[in-house]
């Protein structure tokens, strides 16, 4: 049966168009893939031509597998049958398959097993290794470096982390041991070490980061622009210390007249204990003592003004109380980013005291581990000196690529 025209999957495998597919697991995309390589090669497209990138290796097997089983299906099927199986493939009329383009179908079989090094299905990182082994000067990589696998990526991650820790522990150890020992105790052993963990899984964006960061006037003024829209640091220990003992806000004698206020008007339970505590500590209260008069438990300020029975009659104290509101609410906000943004400078630097060691216990291995293999392809193809001069030789080598996740 041929396949109707608007049938997705077989315009997903149309070879005169680009196409880009989403769809669930298990649904065909795959199959697209290999139907799609199928029409190129049917075509005319050279085997050598075609680039099949997929991410793991047992996916790259399984559709290299599949399609030489497709094609050498055809090279032993009668006429009728091979008609039949052309037609549902590219929704043509089974009359259209002359004997001559019966017998180019057969060939195909050959001509993909005798193509010098095999159809190119490929995970993304043997691309990557290829292609940097064909341009090692123009990627800055020695030509004989070798990949490390998870276990040998893995080891040298954890030296790393050892020489960090002796380093912090040294006499120098200056700002990063300060990050190292304020994140060794906020974290849990498991938490920390997750921390290194992500350091290597986002070694090329922190990398970027860090390197554009650096040009752009450091690390510190990149974390606090991005916080607070200037690179001048906040200071958690002032701003809390500001909020704690109230500092700048009412006069002594105001809170005593906020706790007459209080006193007199209809008021809760709470409200009165608050005005008791503010008689008793002289107006000089403390944040805590206030909080809960001021905020509710998730910081919203409390609207006085709109109360019913609530200080109706001293829209004036309400106003204050409003005003201390919003100011100690700047405060507390002002503690957060600052906390915030020490947090995340303290991340930022012990990943890049990692990310250093790291490349030198690499550097020292001669090899790469499969996040390289990706970033330095990406410079060869992209902001490399010579990326325009690769592009051309890899165009005279591929015309088509598809690319399964």
């Amino acid at each position: 049966m041929i396949r109707a025209p608007d049938d997705a999957q077989a315009r997903a495998a149309d070879p005169r168009i680009s196409a880009f597919v989403t769809a669930n697991a298990g649904s065909g995309k795959t199959k697209t893939l290999i139907d799609r390589v199928a029409r190129l090669l049917l075509a005319g497209a050279a085997p050598d031509e075609i680039l099949c990138v997929t991410y793991t290796k047992a996916a790259a097997a399984e559709m290299q597998t599949r399609l030489f089983d497709l094609l050498g299906d055809w090279s032993v099927l009668d006429d009728e049958r091979l008609r039949l199986e052309l037609s549902r493939l590219e929704g043509r009329k089974v009359s259209d398959y002359l004997p001559d383009a019966l017998s180019a179908a057969r060939a195909l079989f050959a001509r993909a097993l005798e193509t010098p090094g095999g159809l190119k299905i490929q995970t993304l990182h043997a691309f990557c290794e290829k292609l940097l082994k064909r341009f090692p000067l123009e990627a800055g990589v020695s030509p004989g470096f070798e990949v490390l696998d998870d276990l040998g990526a893995s080891l040298l991650q954890r030296n790393a982390r050892s020489v960090l820790a002796r380093r912090v522990l040294g006499p120098d150890g200056g700002r990063i041991a300060e990050a190292y020992a304020r994140l060794s105790v906020d974290l849990d052993h498991g938490s920390f070490k997750d921390l290194f963990d992500s350091f290597a899984a986002m070694a090329g964006e922190l990398s970027d980061w860090l390197e554009k960061a650096e040009l752009g006037g450091g690390v510190e003024a990149a974390v606090w622009t991005a916080l607070t829209g200037s690179a001048t640091p906040l200071d958690a220990e002032a701003a809390g210390e500001n909020l704690e003992s109230m500092k700048g806000g009412p006069s002594e004698a105001a809170w005593l007249e906020i706790a007459e206020a209080l006193a007199k008007s209809k008021t809760s339970k709470g409200e009165r204990a608050a005005a008791d505590m503010l008689r008793d500590c002289k107006g000089r209260p403390a944040f805590e003592a206030v909080r809960d008069l001021l905020f509710t438990k998730d910081w919203k300020i409390k609207d006085w003004m709109a109360a019913s029975t609530n200080l109706k009659s001293f829209q004036g104290v309400a106003s204050r109380l409003l005003e201390e509101a919003a100011r100690l609410q700047g405060l507390e906000m002002t503690r957060r980013a600052a906390l915030a943004g020490q947090k995340t400078l303290d991340i930022l630097l012990l990943a890049r005291a990692w990310l250093t060691a790291y490349t030198i216990e690499k550097q020292l291995s001669g090899k790469l581990d499969f996040g390289d293999l990706i970033d330095r392809t990406l410079k060869l193809t992209a902001t490399a000196d010579m990326a325009a001069w690769v592009l051309y030789k890899l165009d005279q080598k591929l015309a088509h690529v598809l690319v399964d996740e």
